[in-house]
């Protein structure tokens, strides 16, 4: 697995947007990465309703290898 950096800007219904946010999540492919910040700020109940999240970048921050390749070293 690999932890990502997303960042990204919520535009809520109203019109108005979001500062750009940060978010560091675990997942297999930077898509994959992408859409857990985008299903995570659709669930969130404490903002007004969202219309889209816009995901600007994805950067790898680090890698995480299994315990059995780490071993072999």
């Amino acid at each position: 697995m690999i932890f990502y950096t997303v960042r990204y800007r919520v535009a809520y219904a109203n019109g108005e947007s979001s500062p750009i946010r940060f978010s560091e999540v675990m997942a297999g492919t930077p898509d994959e990465a992408s859409e857990k910040v985008k299903r995570l700020e659709f669930q969130r109940t404490d903002a007004h309703p969202i219309r889209s999240v816009n995901i600007r970048a994805v950067e790898i921050v680090h890698e995480v290898k299994p315990a059995a390749e780490q071993q072999g070293e």
